[in-house]
C-alpha cells in the first residue's frame, strides 16, 4: 500500500467547552485500557504471521504498512509496485528475520505477510498546561501475487488490519483540537482489530494498465506522499491533510468501497481517475467492518496526473503530481443558517450546499546525491491542498522541508528531516466565530476564541539501530495551537519507535 498511514478524527462542532473534562476522563480510560488491547492485537497478529497459509494480506511496504517507516523516495505510486523482485533480506530489514526460510519460500510463492509496530510518544513542556501521551499501531498485512501462487497473470489481493491505542497529547494538554503531535493517533477508536482494507488489483497490457477494486482509502493512491509520514506529527502526513481532514476524503485506517484506474502514457508520466463513495467520517465505521452502503451520501470522484523524471548524469528522482476531486454529497454549510443568514446560534439548521471540490500537488525532488540509494541524499519535499471552504473546516494547508539520507558516511541510513506545515481554518467559519464574539454567543466548531491558522515546526532524527527496529527523536513547535492566536505557543518533545518483526 502507498503511504497514508495516518488519520485523524475530525474535531465536530461542539456547543459547550464544558465536554474537555469528559473527553479527557475518557482518554484517560481509553489510557489505561490501552496496553490490553494492545497486547490482545500482538497475540492476535502473531498468530495470524505464523500460519503457513496465504491468510488475506496488506499491500503496504511504506508508511501505514506495519511498523515500516515510509517506504522511500517517490513510492508515489504503491509500495508494492516499487519493491524489488528478489526477496527482500529478511535478515536486513525484519527483527525476526527470514524465520529459517520461511518468509523466502512464502515471498517466491507470492505471499508476503508483515507484521509491525509503531509507538509515539511525547510530553510538551510549554502551552495551555503540560501532559505526555502516547499512541500506538500494531499493524497485520497480507499481499497475495496470485500470478507465482496460481498463475493468475498480473493479479494479486491485499489485506490490512490495525490495532490501535493510546490518546491525543495535542487534545488534552494543548488544547489543540486540530493539528496532532502524533500522526498515528485517531479513526482507530482503539478497536482490538480494525480492518484498513481488503482489495484486489489487476495489470494489464504489460503493467501499463492498473485497476484496483475493493475496500481502500482514496488516499491510498491520490495525493499520497511517502516522505509527509517520516516526521512524527501529522501536519505533513500521507497526503495534503486539507483533503483527508474533512472525512469523506478518507485515509489510512478508514476505507470505503471504490476504485480507481491508472495509465501509464510513458516511463516518467502516469494518469489516474477514481470513484469511491461518499460517507460520513468514520468510513468503515469505527471497526472499519461496515460495509453497508446504505449510509453514502454521494461519490467521490478523483483525478491525478504524475510526472517522475530522473535529472542529471546521477539521475536525481523527482516525484510531481497534480490533482483535483470532486464529491457529490450535500454538506452543511458553517456560515449560513437555512434562512439564508449568518448560523449564529447552535440550534439554528444549517444551509444545505452542494458539492465539495478539493485540488492538490504534492511534489519531492532530490537535489544531492549522498549514495545509490533511491533517497539516499538531500530532498526538497512539499505538497498543498485546498478544499471548498463553505463546508470544509480545514481549507487550506501547506508543507514542506528538507529530508536528508546518508550525509552520515559511518551510518548511512540514519536520515534528518526538518518541515514546516500551515493549516488554515475556513475563512467562512471564522468570519461567523467574529461575529458570534461580537454578539457575546458560544463560537462554533467548539472554540474559545476565533480560529484563523496554525503553523508546526519539526525536526527528527531517524535511526535504525537493529535490522528491522528504528527510534527517531524528534522536537516539535506548535503556534497558534488548535488555530487559536490567544492559546500559548507549545514545545514539545517527541519520539517514534518502529519495529518490524
Amino acid at each position: 500500500m502507498p503511504p497514508p498511514r495516518c488519520a485523524v478524527e475530525p474535531a465536530p462542532p461542539r456547543d459547550a467547552a464544558d465536554g474537555r473534562q469528559e473527553r479527557e476522563e475518557t482518554m484517560t480510560r481509553q489510557w489505561a485500557a490501552g496496553p490490553r488491547r494492545m497486547a490482545a492485537g500482538v497475540a492476535i497478529a502473531l498468530l495470524g504471521l505464523a500460519a503457513p497459509a496465504p491468510v488475506g494480506a496488506q499491500g503496504s511496504g511504506g508508511a501505514g504498512g506495519p511498523g515500516a517507516l515510509p517506504g522511500g523516495p517517490g513510492a508515489s505510486r504503491p509500495a508494492e509496485e516499487t519493491r524489488p523482485a528478489a526477496p527482500s533480506p529478511f535478515a536486513q530489514t525484519r527483527l525476526l528475520g527470514d524465520l529459517g526460510g520461511l518468509r523466502t519460500r512464502l515471498l517466491d510463492r507470492g505471499v508476503d505477510l508483515r507484521l509491525g509496530y509503531i509507538g509515539e510518544f511525547g510530553g510538551n513542556v510549554t502551552g495551555e498546561r503540560t501532559g505526555a501521551g502516547y499512541a500506538g499501531q500494531i499493524a497485520f498485512s497480507a499481499d497475495i501475487d496470485w500470478g507465482k501462487l496460481a498463475d493468475v497473470t498480473g493479479f494479486s489481493t491485499h489485506f490490512a488490519i490495525v490495532n490501535r491505542q493510546g490518546n491525543n497529547l495535542s487534545r488534552f494538554a494543548m488544547r489543540d483540537n486540530y493539528m496532532q503531535s502524533a500522526e498515528i493517533y485517531g479513526a482507530g477508536f482503539n478497536m482490538g482489530l480494525h480492518l484498513v482494507a481488503f482489495y484486489a488489483r489487476q495489470k494489464l497490457l504489460d503493467d501499463r494498465i492498473d485497476v484496483a477494486v475493493g475496500r481502500m482509502p482514496v488516499a491510498l493512491d491520490f495525493a499520497a506522499s511517502p516522505f509527509g509520514c517520516f516526521p512524527i506529527g501529522l501536519q505533513g502526513c500521507g497526503n495534503p491533510r486539507a483533503l483527508s481532514n474533512n472525512a469523506q476524503f478518507t485515509s489510512w485506517p478508514q476505507s470505503t468501497w471504490g476504485g480507481r484506474v491508472r495509465v501509464t502514457s510513458s516511463a516518467e508520466t502516469y494518469v489516474q481517475l477514481g470513484a469511491y463513495e461518499s460517507k460520513p467520517f468514520p468510513g468503515g465505521g469505527r471497526t472499519g467492518w461496515s460495509w453497508d452502503t446504505g449510509t453514502a451520501t454521494g461519490v467521490i470522484v478523483p483525478v491525478e496526473f504524475a510526472w517522475e523524471p530522473a535529472f542529471g548524469a546521477e539521475k536525481l528522482p523527482g516525484h510531481y503530481k497534480v490533482g483535483f476531486a470532486y464529491d457529490s454529497s450535500d454538506f452543511d454549510s458553517l456560515y449560513r443558517n437555512a434562512s439564508g443568514g449568518p448560523l449564529l446560534l447552535a440550534g439554528q439548521t444549517p444551509a444545505v450546499t452542494s458539492g465539495r471540490r478539493q485540488f492538490w500537488v504534492v511534489a519531492d525532488q532530490m537535489l544531492l546525491r549522498h549514495g545509490p540509494g533511491p533517497d539516499t541524499g538531500l530532498t526538497l519535499v512539499g505538497h498543498y491542498g485546498n478544499s471548498t471552504g463553505g463546508n470544509s473546516i480545514t481549507w487550506r494547508t501547506a508543507w514542506g522541508g528538507l529530508y536528508d539520507k546518508g550525509f552520515w558516511r559511518s551510518r548511512p541510513n540514519d536520515a534528518v528531516m526538518l518541515t514546516v506545515g500551515w493549516w488554515g481554518v475556513s475563512h467562512q467559519l471564522g468570519d461567523l466565530q467574529l461575529q458570534q464574539q461580537a454578539l457575546g454567543l458560544p463560537l462554533a466548531n467548539g472554540a474559545a476564541h476565533p480560529q484563523h491558522n496554525e503553523y508546526a515546526i519539526e525536526l527528527d532524527y531517524i535511526m535504525p539501530v537493529h535490522p528491522g527496529v528504528t527510534i527517531e527523536p524528534a522536537v516539535q513547535y506548535f503556534i497558534h495551537p488548535n488555530a487559536d492566536a490567544r492559546l500559548k505557543n507549545a514545545f514539545v518533545f517527541a519520539g517514534r519507535l518502529t519495529i518490524d518483526f
